[in-house]
């Protein structure tokens, strides 16, 4: 619903008193243009919506996330002593809490790091499996059984990636770094405009299920943005996991409760498969060149390798082209993602524009320099020269 609003100026007429022959002048409040006020997005409470801040600065640390109040999770360890990961683990576990749409505990992780102390980098491959009663012969429809609801749940690796990281290169106790989640859980936090929006498209998935109770306004209504929510049964999760340590997720009492809602619901996460506990790997992270500095990336089978190939194919167009705020730069960005999202799948569109790609390949600077080549023809440019 969009409501106009109107204000009026209610100065006076400077005009000249009227002469005897002259009509009076009237005195009209004059309008100013309309604005429009977007109610679909109002609560009637006195709320505040809190937007993304696009540019930060700090000479201390950084911590960057989705929601400003997993960001300030991330501050407060820094500011009690910890390091990047204690950071980085609490924004994860406050966004499990205030970004329940793309974070939380039943999802899976994967972090590359790099620990000063020993001066490794290192790529936390958190992949989660499919539980061992998941065949084809389970879902009466694959593709949709997939996507939604209790069919849909891999076993979570989150929590076990959260203690290896915590564990091997945090400096601060779990419970420290789990404090700021329960606090967002039991207090409450802002619904965002991103949380508002997905709630809404899935609001008729979402009330056919269990989440109602969790997500939607009595079980039917959407939150609107800048409500206050509270998560208390998160809230207890988190607690116990602090309390009892992040196994308990998988070996405890959170996992029979797990067991019994998959039981209850016809998912397929049962106790023996949360059991074997799906603990990260260690991978060596890929790396490029960028510019003056090097970028490290997650390995297979994280999507590092469609990243190096983006990078590498616009380092290698012309410098006029790299600029994606103009029009041809634009449109070779959105090429590049294109033609490195296609190699990524291995199924070209149509075999007569892109040929396959191997996973070397995609990783091939010469191979890049090549697509750069056809996309610069493209607008005109001949061939450029790189020493």
């Amino acid at each position: 619903m969009i409501e106009h609003v109107a204000d009026r100026d209610t100065e006076r007429s400077t005009a000249p008193p009227p002469g005897p022959s002259e009509p009076p002048v009237v005195d009209r409040p004059r309008r100013r243009p309309s604005r429009q006020v977007n109610t679909e997005l109002l609560e009637l409470t006195d709320t505040r919506i809190h937007e993304p801040q696009r540019i930060a600065a700090s000479d201390h640390g950084m911590v960057a996330t989705a929601h400003y109040s997993a960001t300030a999770a991330g501050v407060q360890m820094l500011e009690r002593g910890g390091n990047a990961i204690d950071a980085a683990v609490a924004a994860a576990l406050a966004l499990g809490v205030c970004e329940p749409a793309a974070s939380g505990l039943g999802g899976q992780t994967m972090m590359v790091l790099h620990h000063s102390a020993t001066g490794r980098t290192i790529a936390l491959d958190g992949s989660s499996r499919a539980p061992h009663r998941a065949l084809v012969e389970s879902f009466d429809n694959l593709r949709a059984d997939t996507r939604r609801g209790h069919l849909a749940t891999t076993v979570p690796s989150s929590p076990a990636v959260y203690a290896h990281a915590l564990e091997n290169y945090g400096t601060l106790k779990p419970s420290t770094v789990l404090e700021p989640a329960i606090a967002l859980a039991e207090d409450g936090y802002e619904v965002s405009l991103l949380q508002y929006r997905l709630s809404r498209r899935e609001r008729k998935h979402l009330a056919a299920h269990s989440a109602r109770q969790f997500f939607l306004q009595d079980g039917r209504r959407v939150y609107r943005a800048g409500t206050r929510i509270n998560q208390p049964v998160l809230a207890r999760t988190l607690r116990r996991l602090s309390d009892h340590g992040f196994e308990d997720f998988y070996l405890g009492e959170i996992a029979r409760l797990i067991h019994d809602d998959m039981e209850a619901n016809g998912g397929l996460v049962f106790a023996d498969d949360l059991a074997q506990i799906p603990h990260p790997i260690e991978r060596r992270p890929l790396s490029v060149s960028f510019g003056r500095d090097r970028l490290m990336t997650m390995p297979l089978p994280g999507a590092g390798r469609t990243l190096i190939e983006m990078l590498n194919i616009h380092q290698s167009l012309p410098r006029e082209l790299q600029d994606i705020d103009s029009p041809q730069g634009a449109v070779c960005l959105a090429q590049t993602i294109q033609q490195a999202l296609i190699d990524r799948n291995d199924r070209p569109r149509d075999p007569n524009l892109y040929s396959p790609a191997s996973d070397k390949q995609m990783l091939n600077r010469t191979y890049a320099r090549g697509l750069a080549r056809d996309m610069a023809r493209r607008f005109g440019h001949g061939e450029t020269t790189h020493l």
